[in-house]
């Protein structure tokens, strides 16, 4: 992590992750790791397009890990229902 991250977004993502992770099931740790890969980055994406950490409020904070965690939910989900039909 950059040297410009303040204790804020430290806080938000850690916050994020310890929430996210009490989602996934326990037999999809591997899956997991991906999945908050996937928040990470897009919430940073986001962020650096807002115009950088040092100027995020809470508000902005808190929709860069939603959008990550919606994006990393809704792969999750696919993954969980493509295992789950049969093979043919």
């Amino acid at each position: 992590l950059s040297e410009g991250l303040d204790w804020g977004l430290r806080a938000a993502v850690v916050i994020g992750f310890l929430a996210f992770s009490l989602l996934i099931p326990k037999s999809a740790s591997s899956q997991s790791a991906i999945n908050f890969l996937t928040t990470l980055c897009v919430g940073f994406r986001f962020a650096k397009l807002n115009g950088g950490f040092a100027g995020l409020d809470w508000v902005e904070l808190g929709l860069c890990l939603i959008i990550g965690l919606c994006l990393a939910v809704v792969a999750l989900t696919r993954r969980l229902t493509s295992l789950a039909k049969p093979a043919r």
